[in-house]
């Protein structure tokens, strides 16, 4: 269940490079490739989540496919 109310998804690169994703474009490519499990961060914290740990590998199929490309994506 995604919960965000973010238009915009951050992926830092290094210190001085990212990039900037629109949210929906993000949750297709996790809807299509929903082998990508999800994790469960800060599991012992006051403030524990889940979600998608995703690698470079991945943004950048994110990035360069047209199969993730969309104007209106709802789930």
């Amino acid at each position: 269940m995604a919960v965000t109310k973010a238009k915009w998804w951050i992926y830092v690169f290094a210190p001085d490079a990212f990039i900037a994703v629109e949210v929906a474009r993000l949750q297709k490519y996790l809807d299509i490739n929903n082998e990508i499990p999800v994790k469960e961060f800060a599991k012992f914290s006051n403030n524990p989540t889940k979600g998608y740990l995703l690698f470079p590998e991945d943004v950048s199929k994110l990035l360069s496919s047209e199969v993730y490309d969309t104007v209106v994506y709802k789930k």
